[in-house]
């Protein structure tokens, strides 16, 4: 079972994070930071992928050797790190941003159960 903080917005939607690594951030850095609504976060990572990518093809083009292209690499695997293990916190404080509220931690198998479990003590008679 996995802990996750829930977040209730007064609308009444409710979402919960992953407490820890986050793989989809890690692997899908702009991808996932898109999918979570945070678009800034989202944009500046694809700008900067495709800044990458034109540095690649031109440092390719211009016969610069693979192993001297190895900081630029290795500079990308750690922007994945960061995203992984900062991700969901990222995560947290975008959606207090957007005005959800902390509501406390569950232990689930996953965000749906979390916040089924969360609804159902949330609304259960005398708590």
């Amino acid at each position: 079972m996995t802990q996750f903080k829930v977040f209730t917005h007064p609308r009444g939607a409710s979402e919960a994070v992953k407490q820890g690594w986050s793989w989809p951030a890690f692997f899908f850095t702009w991808i996932w930071a898109l999918c979570k609504r945070q678009y800034l976060l989202g944009g500046l990572m694809f700008g900067g992928l495709v800044g990458v990518g034109l540095l690649l093809g031109w440092a390719q083009a211009s016969g610069v050797p693979d192993h001297e292209l190895l900081s630029v690499r290795l500079l990308s695997l750690g922007v994945q790190l960061v995203f992984g293990k900062y991700g969901n916190r990222w995560r947290e404080k975008n959606l207090i941003a957007r005005g959800y509220d902390d509501a406390g931690f569950v232990g689930a198998d996953n965000s749906e159960m979390a916040v089924s479990a969360y609804l159902k003590t949330a609304r259960a008679p005398g708590v």
